[in-house]
């Protein structure tokens, strides 16, 4: 178990003390694409707050809060993309809990910085499904995420990407 830091209770440090199956690196070791990338089959999930319909991501803030610090997400995504067999995935709820707004939007919103740039989002699943967008168009992109919507959202999500320019009007 390769790890860069432990935070928890008393009894997992006293499993992790002096246990010859942990090794604590440097975390710019533990999250390097490259070392991410060297592990046979790696996987990558992260979670986002939001995701614009050209696959930009937010995985830090909601609703102009933060709600962690710069994290090495893309470090993993990258590096899981070289991974022989490797996967990197995003993933979200479709809606806010309430379910009253998309967390698939048409752009991403003020105070939503884009954590996870757009060329690192390979996969991205929701409760409405997988798609794959690497290596799509723009246009591609909008569709495969308007399919992932709420279906409450996906008329407004179209009509918006036809207004920004992302699919033909």
């Amino acid at each position: 178990i390769v790890a860069s830091y432990a935070f928890g209770t008393r009894r997992l440090f006293d499993v992790v003390e002096r246990n010859p199956l942990f090794s604590f690196q440097p975390i710019e070791t533990v999250c390097h694409p490259y070392t991410i990338a060297a592990q046979h089959r790696m996987v990558s999930v992260t979670q986002v707050f939001a995701l614009d319909l050209t696959g930009q991501a937010c995985s830090d803030q909601f609703g102009g809060e933060f709600y962690g610090g710069l994290a090495a997400q893309g470090d993993f995504l990258r590096g899981a993309s070289r991974s022989p067999g490797g996967k990197p995935i995003v993933c979200l709820a479709s809606t806010t809990d309430d379910g009253e707004v998309s967390r698939i939007r048409p752009q991403l919103l003020a105070g939503e910085g884009a954590s996870v740039a757009r060329t690192d989002v390979h996969y991205v699943i929701t409760e409405w499904g997988i798609g794959y967008l690497f290596g799509k168009s723009v246009r591609e992109r909008a569709m495969v995420l308007i399919e992932l919507a709420h279906p409450k959202f996906r008329a407004w999500l179209l009509d918006e990407a036809k207004r920004l320019g992302l699919l033909d009007a």
